[in-house]
């Protein structure tokens, strides 16, 4: 699952600082252990090569483990802390979006009409 952003004007140093922070680290896995969901990383766009600032990228196993993040209180609280430090801005659109590898995709191929 990829969380795209935009971050606030002068933002980035702080969010750097917070992503390798003890703060952060102890958060996410108090997350991951409660959701079976795992923190990949952020991913920075460079040199204006993207269509969002960052990125936050998580290995979710199943279905499943995004119901138990809505219910997980360490999600919660890892998302209520990002809210408090105020990095995104609001202003501009943010996307989320669930992708997966090539070899665990189903193609859906249109059906020939047969004649007769």
């Amino acid at each position: 699952m990829v969380f795209s952003y935009y971050l606030r004007e002068d933002k980035g140093t702080e969010l750097q600082k917070w992503l390798q922070s003890d703060e952060y680290k102890q958060m996410v896995a108090d997350s991951e252990k409660e959701t079976g969901m795992h923190y990949i990383g952020t991913y920075w766009t460079i040199m204006g090569f993207g269509d969002f600032d960052c990125e936050d990228w998580w290995e979710v196993p199943n279905w499943a483990a995004l119901d138990k993040q809505r219910e997980s209180k360490a999600a919660e609280k890892l998302w209520r802390r990002w809210l408090e430090l105020d990095f995104v801005d609001p202003s501009r659109p943010s996307r989320t979006r669930v992708v997966r590898t090539t070899t665990d995709v189903k193609v859906m191929v249109r059906l020939k009409k047969e004649e007769g």
